[in-house]
């Protein structure tokens, strides 16, 4: 086996592995919800999840022309109360997108947070290994962590909070316009 095979082979084994670990990881931080029966299709409580999803049913109806996207109703009288929480714009585009296919407001509003996650462990698992050259078992145990750690489950109860996973691929693409810009290549870093 040659060299440029080997390479493919370690590369296709790491991604499988951090596949596999973000499985893991969703499964353990959405396991009392994947296992608790219909009742409980949402993260955290019972109250917070109830207006969030009417936010994000605003949106849908916004997209769909039936409401002013700048006054939520479950704001009612104030105007002008999208400001309270405009991180819900992010979610807003794949809910309605599965509300319009047909899913419930609560499994609709879940599914994106989810796909949050998964873009947060994969990031992490690039900024970590690209960018600060940590080993497989050290980057395998901080993607892990920033995806199931105490704090980040308790920040579920404001899912506004979830958008902090798109951090480290923040931290990413800013890593890589540098490089592009050490390189000397300013259209492709643009």
């Amino acid at each position: 086996m040659g060299l440029l095979e080997r390479s493919r082979t370690k590369t296709a084994l790491e991604v499988g592995m951090a596949a596999l670990l973000c499985l893991l990881s969703l499964v353990y931080f959405y396991g009392s919800h994947l296992f608790s029966g219909p009742e409980l299709r949402y993260t955290f409580d019972r109250f917070d999840p109830i207006i969030q999803a009417s936010i994000l049913e605003h949106w849908y109806g916004v997209y769909r022309g039936l409401y002013d996207w700048r006054n939520p109703i479950i704001f009612y009288p104030i105007q002008g109360a999208l400001g309270f929480n405009d991180s819900y714009v992010l979610t807003s585009i794949p809910y309605s997108l599965l509300r319009a296919a047909g899913l419930d407001p609560l499994l609709a509003m879940e599914i994106p947070h989810a796909a949050t996650r998964v873009i947060g462990f994969a990031s992490a698992w690039i900024l970590m290994r690209r960018y600060f050259g940590l080993s497989l078992w050290a980057t395998a145990f901080g993607a892990v962590l920033l995806t199931v750690a105490n704090g980040i489950y308790l920040g579920t109860m404001h899912t506004q909070l979830t958008t902090v996973a798109y951090a480290p691929l923040l931290f990413c693409l800013i890593a890589r316009i540098h490089e592009l810009l050490v390189d000397e290549r300013r259209g492709a870093a643009l």
